[in-house]
């Protein structure tokens, strides 16, 4: 998921890797895996899909099809392992994983750019749940920078983004979320 993203958002000219954000759990032994909530904490991610520079991804990945399953299984091992130090932060508060940052996070907005992913399929009475509509919920506010959730149940995967209402971030952020659905459905067919 996370190296399909940022591969979309440098084939249209963002950054060729993503910094973000991404909760993770911290059900860590076994009362917390027995409690109820939402255990979480967030750890920074840096997530190189291979593509270089802006603006190289659409010649990177638009190789023959067993050049390019090679790329983005080298992204994504890159970025499982990237993604196992991040979790190791995970004990870590975030205001002090946020102050060791090489560039703080000190930006005139109030919200952070962050992705999160949760599998539904491999929580604990998933099965029982099956049919019932489940979806992810999380608060209606206004945000000043784009938050990204997806979901995955037996029915597929789904986005919900909140950004800026403004006709910019709107249009870009529809570009990214189609680009980064063809990039899927691709590499599922």
């Amino acid at each position: 998921m996370l190296v399909t993203l940022a591969w979309a958002v440098a084939a249209l000219g963002g950054p060729g890797v993503l910094h973000n954000l991404l909760p993770v759990h911290t059900r860590a032994d076994d009362a917390a895996r027995r409690s109820v909530g939402w255990h979480t904490t967030t750890v920074p991610l840096r997530v190189d899909p291979g593509v270089g520079p802006a603006g190289a991804p659409a010649r990177a990945w638009a190789r023959p099809a067993h050049t390019a399953r090679h790329d983005a299984d080298t992204a994504l091992a890159a970025t499982a392992k990237a993604l196992r130090a991040a979790r190791e932060l995970a004990a870590v508060p975030l205001e002090q994983v946020v102050g060791t940052l090489p560039s703080p996070l000190r930006f005139p907005r109030t919200d952070i750019f962050q992705v999160s992913y949760l599998d539904y399929r491999r929580l604990p009475g998933h099965a029982a749940s099956a049919g019932r509509g489940a979806h992810h919920v999380s608060a209606a506010t206004r945000a000043d920078d784009l938050q990204v959730w997806v979901s995955r149940t037996d029915d597929g995967i789904a986005v919900r983004a909140r950004m800026p209402r403004t006709p910019e971030a709107v249009t870009t952020v529809d570009a990214v979320l189609d680009r980064w659905s063809e990039r899927l459905t691709g590499l599922a067919g």
